[in-house]
């Protein structure tokens, strides 16, 4: 019986284009005055200067030719029996920049990076005997995420010692994001959220909606919990290769490194960003008092003409002012510059989770085994699982760190393959969820595990 058609199918007519891109700007003593990103003939773009090492300039272009065997075309047909490799690595010139060479691989903000085109070997070898240097490299890309971790709790404590929290409903948990969701409502329609709030909190939504920073530092941190995820399950993962029974393609290798270098350069530019948006050191707002009492006098007043050009004219400043702020930062730099490499990862994220959800259907132990179709549910339990496992890997051909989907394979593996490709999705599993049984950084034993991880932790300790 032919499976019915699916996301690989449309995969296939899909493919990844070839820009150079880099990022960066430059940012003058952490402050916003003076930054200017500067290009250069050839699509380059001027790094910071401090993010480079020895302090001089350096012009930088990251390719994106070798992730040609990243293209959805390289992605294995789910009918094919679960032993089938994965195709190999297509587009990847011969010659490389990889760690340990002359000249080290770089991400695309141009510092060091794995790079898409690192040797296997080369790679691994930052895990199993990594150099003093290579040891440091690793350590700063670790303490680069607890840096961003920290301004953000530091931002956070901020807005609290100005009660902006007490603008989310009283039940709600005092969050980061449910702040910034509320921001976008009242930004959307300031008058009638104000209108709706009385007293204090009156006081504050006006405050809220004028701070130019709070909506500077909101763009900025869209996206940082996946990027700082994305760092430390990528490095997990590749030293559980390295040392453990992770198996990698070489598509899903070369994924890996193009992710984690996009992360960690978001996860700098970042930190730049928060820093250089530091406010007063008591925490005062920087919002003119007659300002704020004028949006909420303009609030209070009867609709008509005067009210619109009012809140018209309120709208265009604060606008205004963010996308001064916004054009002298790192992150928004990165992101234009960066902005196929983006593209790329958007893809394969989607393609990816649509696959999730077809092994859902396809798994007869899946969530969503009851949706399944009547020409799905005509298949055998055994030839589903196998279907399902093809899904599986091909799911994690297009995005290595998919937790749901390392189980997912392991799982059905248990039945349809064999044991060491069950223990190498439940060790890469584990590795993206940060349970380490082969690390110094490992399972202590502390932590509550969900079942799943229990579950896989099992299999593994069993295993060794």
């Amino acid at each position: 019986m032919t499976e019915p058609g699916g996301a690989l199918d449309r995969a296939r007519a899909r493919g990844v284009k070839t820009v150079p891109t880099s990022g960066g700007c430059d940012l003058l003593r952490g402050n916003l005055h003076g930054a200017r990103a500067a290009r250069s003939p050839g699509n380059e773009i001027s790094p910071p200067s401090e993010g480079l090492g020895g302090g001089g300039r350096r012009f930088v272009a990251f390719s994106l030719r070798a992730l040609g065997a990243l293209a959805l075309s390289a992605l294995p047909m789910a009918h094919e029996t679960p032993h089938d490799p994965p195709h190999e690595f297509r587009g990847a010139p011969r010659a490389h920049s990889g760690l340990g060479l002359q000249e080290p691989a770089l991400a695309p903000d141009g510092q060091r990076g794995l790079g898409v085109r690192t040797p296997r070997a080369v790679l691994y070898g930052l895990f199993r005997s990594p150099s003093e240097a290579d040891e440091l490299w690793l350590a700063s890309l670790r303490e680069e995420a607890s840096r961003l971790r920290v301004l953000v709790e530091t931002t956070a404590g901020l807005y609290q010692a100005r009660d902006w929290f007490e603008l989310l409903d009283k039940n709600a948990p005092r969050e980061l994001d449910l702040l910034h969701a509320l921001q976008v409502r009242l930004e959307a329609a300031p008058l009638e959220f104000l209108r709706r709030v009385k007293g204090k909190e009156r006081i504050l939504a006006a405050e809220l909606f004028l701070d130019t920073r709070f909506r500077v530092r909101r763009d900025v941190l869209v996206g940082h919990t996946a990027d700082l995820a994305t760092v430390e399950a990528g490095l997990a993962v590749l030293e559980a290769a390295s040392g453990g029974w992770v198996e990698l393609s070489e598509t899903e290798l070369q994924g890996i490194a193009a992710r984690v270098d996009l992360a960690a350069a978001f996860v700098r530019a970042r930190s730049k960003d928060l820093a250089a948006l530091q406010q007063a050191p008591d925490g005062s707002s920087e919002v003119e008092p007659a300002r704020r009492d004028a949006l909420v006098a303009l609030a209070g007043s009867a609709s008509g003409a005067a009210r619109e050009t009012g809140l018209a004219a309120e709208r265009t400043r604060v606008a205004d002012e963010a996308a001064r702020m916004l054009a002298l930062l790192w992150s928004p730099a990165l992101e234009r510059e960066a902005a196929e490499l983006l593209r790329w990862r958007s893809g394969r994220d989607e393609l990816a989770a649509q696959l999730a959800r077809e092994v859902a259907v396809w798994d007869p132990d899946g969530e969503a085994a009851e949706e399944a179709s009547a020409e799905v549910r005509a298949f055998k339990d055994t030839s589903r699982r196998r279907q399902a496992l093809g899904r599986a890997r091909a799911g994690l051909q297009a995005d290595p760190l998919h937790a749901e989907l390392a189980y997912a394979a392991g799982a059905l593996a248990r039945f349809v393959s064999d044991r060491p490709e069950l223990y190498s999705h439940f060790d890469r599993f584990l590795a993206i969820r940060g349970i380490r049984v082969h690390s110094k950084r490992g399972y202590d034993g502390k932590r509550k595990l969900t079942p799943r991880e229990q579950d896989a932790l099992n299999v593994i300790q069993s295993a060794r």
